[in-house]
């Protein structure tokens, strides 16, 4: 029994040739899904994310950094620190533009699945359990 401990679908799919796309949630065949590396027995390790997904997701974030070019200040606008890289940060359902962030920052929203009552769950936890 595999316990689902963040209330997300549990995919067991017992056909190696097949995946469901985190993005899309299509059962796709597998050679529709990137190799972004080989596993150390030389075995080709398959994205979660199908190509036609991966390819509509660098559209938008190549159309959104046109319209939104980055700031030369290079401030992240999350944390305000400045930082040598800056990339770009968009709501992933509507494909609005919300800024320009520090890698940290924009790793930590899509871990908190760029969800306010998660951020704020997060925040208070931090400020109760936080040693004065």
């Amino acid at each position: 029994m595999q316990l689902d401990l963040f209330n997300e679908p549990v995919i067991n799919n017992l056909d190696p040739d097949l995946r469901v796309c985190t993005k899309c949630g299509e059962e796709k065949d597998i050679e529709l899904f990137h190799v972004p590396y080989y596993k150390s027995d030389g075995s080709p390790s398959h994205s979660h994310t199908c190509k036609s997904c991966k390819s509509h997701f660098s559209s938008t974030v190549n159309t959104l950094k046109k319209i939104y070019p980055k700031p030369e200040d290079s401030k992240c606008e999350c944390c305000g620190d400045f930082t040598v890289k800056l990339v770009l940060d968009h709501n992933h359902k509507t494909n609005e533009f919300r800024g320009w962030l520090c890698t940290n920052c924009n790793q930590a929203l899509g871990k908190l699945k760029e969800d306010v009552d998660v951020v704020m769950k997060a925040a208070r936890y931090l400020r109760e359990r936080s040693s004065k």
